[in-house]
Parts: structure tokens; sequence; C-alpha cells
């Protein structure tokens, strides 16, 4: 059943004339229109308001998503470095909750407790991040389990649009791994350096390109070459070409370097001088990833006198080998080293007939 008007108003409509009851009743449609527009407008105002807070909400779960799924150590603090948010990753690092970090200064929670150094290193860096500078530094921080890790670390101030810092990023990332093969590699960088010295002082060393043009050479190869390091490098080993070997020697020797195989054997090399020396040769390939030779390393030793004694030799054993005299030579342990073309004719036994083991010659013995 529709209510009836108040008494109130149905008095003063009656008292009005008919053309002030149509200005009033025109009056009130307008006012009715207006409310009706003012809660459109409400009702539009709120559904953005949902809107809006709806994409709030996702983008918060979107921010959580990227914030605690990243492999970094993440956080924010305040000015002060008091902390406002920390990521899972850095949570589970240590094994804590959020609740038990969230209103921490940061240097007192469980990441820097195990270093009082670490801690007032912090705290410097917090002031100097809440004055507008990029704070950043190594750290070594326990994980729950006991294990050591090296953090690289750093703090990144949050500037609003009048200049002023208002929030500070932390971020670290673990480089346990990286740290441990640059130590791996100092030792290594180390102990080559060692393995060099040694080198340097054994062996004439020379290091070139994949060209041949060499790029390094040691004090022993100017020393036996006769030439300074300034005459050799950017010259090739043509430099020192002696003109004894031939050319499909050198040919079989690039060959054996260009497929990446170490190529050995020995030298007759001409000094500044003229004069003549031997070395005992040993070529290693360096190889890039591609498995191609990008530099060669020559590491040779000086064989000068023993090519001089065994030429010696062989001219000796030339001069035994035409005399008529049966002409023997036997090491320590009696056995022969050396039988004569005369001691074939007077013994009837050839070099290859006698046995290198016999322990005694008898020299009156005759071939039956």
């Amino acid at each position: 059943m529709p209510h009836s008007p108040p008494q109130q108003l149905t008095h003063t409509l009656q008292s009005l004339t008919p053309t002030e009851m149509l200005a009033t009743i025109d009056f009130l449609q307008q006012e009715l229109q207006k409310s009706a527009h003012q809660i459109q407008q409400d009702v539009a105002i709120h559904h953005q308001l949902q809107k809006v807070e709806d994409a709030l909400r996702v983008s918060e779960e979107k921010f959580r998503a990227i914030f605690d799924s990243t492999f970094q150590f993440i956080g924010l603090l305040d000015v002060h470095g008091v902390i406002l948010e920390a990521n899972k990753t850095a949570l589970d690092a240590v094994g804590v909750e959020r609740s038990q970090v969230i209103g921490v200064p940061f240097w007192e929670a469980i990441w820097w407790t195990h270093s009082p150094a670490l801690q007032t290193q912090l705290q410097q860096g917090i002031q100097r991040a809440a004055a507008g500078e990029l704070v950043r530094f190594e750290a070594q921080h326990i994980l729950a389990d006991g294990t050591p890790v090296y953090v690289d670390f750093s703090l990144k101030p949050i500037i609003d649009q009048d200049g002023k810092v208002v929030l500070l990023i932390p971020e670290g990332r673990d480089i346990t791994d990286r740290r441990a093969m640059e130590i791996a590699l100092r030792e290594t960088l180390r102990s080559l350096e060692f393995q060099k010295l040694a080198l340097d002082e054994a062996a004439i060393v020379a290091v070139t390109d994949c060209s041949g043009v060499i790029t390094e050479v040691n004090d022993q190869f100017c020393q036996i070459s006769q030439y300074s390091r300034a005459e050799v490098i950017g010259q090739t080993h043509q430099l020192i070409n002696s003109g004894y070997h031939s050319e499909e020697f050198f040919t079989q020797l690039w060959e054996t370097i260009a497929a990446g195989q170490v190529w050995k054997g020995e030298i007759k090399n001409r000094a500044k001088d003229g004069s003549f020396y031997w070395v005992d040769t040993t070529i290693v390939p360096f190889l890039d990833e591609d498995g191609q030779p990008f530099q060669y390393l020559a590491i040779r030793f000086d064989i000068t006198a023993h090519k001089i004694a065994q030429d010696t030799i062989h001219e000796q054993a030339a001069l035994l080998d035409v005399a008529t005299d049966a002409i023997l030579l036997r090491d320590l342990d009696q056995k022969v080293e050396f039988w004569s073309h005369g001691a074939e004719k007077i013994y009837g036994w050839s070099a290859t007939e006698r046995s290198p083991k016999m322990r005694r010659i008898y020299f009156m013995q005759t071939k039956p």
C-alpha cells in the first residue's frame, strides 16, 4: 500500500496556485534527476574503485611472485635501515619467517649477526645510501645449514620526484661458485707462473701466432740465437733457418702442428754470427674453442754439444771401421758395442752374427 504524503507537505501543496504547484513539481523532478545522476556517479566511482583495487591486488600478487621467485636476495628498507620487506629467497637462505625480520634494523637481522665487522660496514653503508649513494661490497654469510656463501651485496637508494631518498633496496647475488673459480684460477696462474719461471731457466722458449710470427721469446732464446727481442718479435723462424733441413721437413712439421698435434724433433739453427746450434724441439699448438690453433709454444733444449759428440764418435767409428786389425768396444758389463770389419775378417763373424750380449771374446778362436 503506497505511503500517504506527509500532512505538512499536503497542506503546503494545497496552498499553492496551479502555476506555483507546477513550478514546484518541476523543481522536485530536477532535484530527483540530480540525485539519480549523483547516485549513478557514485556507483560508477565505486565500480572504478573496485577495479583499481582488483588491479592493485593482481599487481601485488605479480610483484610478490616475481619478488619471491628470483634467485637473488632482495629486500626493502626505510631510510633508517629498518626492514619493510624480504623475499622468500633471502628468508629461506637463513631459515626464518617474514614476521621474524619485518620491523627489525637490517644490521641486527640474522644475515649479519655472525660478523660484528660486517654489521658495522652495513650500518655505514645504509647511511651512505640514505644520502643518495649506491653502495656495493662483498660479504660472507652463513646459510641455515651452516654453509658459508659469498655474496655481491648492494644498497640502492630510491628517490622521489622531489629528489628525496624514500626507500632503500638491498640486493645480494650468490657468487660462491664464481669466487671458487677465481681462487682456482689464481692458483692455476700462480702455478703456471712458477712453471714458466722454471721453463725460462731451463729451456729456450718462443711463442708464435697461428701464422708463425714470433710474439714472445725468453732470455735463453736471445742468448743462443744472439738476437735481441726487438730483432726477433714480429719475425718468423726463417730468421734462424740454417738451410740444413729440407723443405719437406718443415712442411711435415707445419702439417702436424696445424692439425693440432704436438711435433717433436731435432732442428739445426743458425745464430746471428753465422754459427750453428742444434735444439731438441717440442712445438705445442694452443687450440681455440673450435679446435683450431691460435698460437704455438716452442720449447727447445740446446743439444749442440751432444750432436758434436755424436759426430766425433761417428768419425772415429769410421776410422776404426777401415782398420785391418780386429777392434772391439765393450761396455762395463762386457757387452760388445762395436765390432769392426777387421774383426769380421779375422774371426769370421759379421757384426750381425755375433751376439751383443757376449760376455767375453776369445781372441784366438776361429769359426769352424
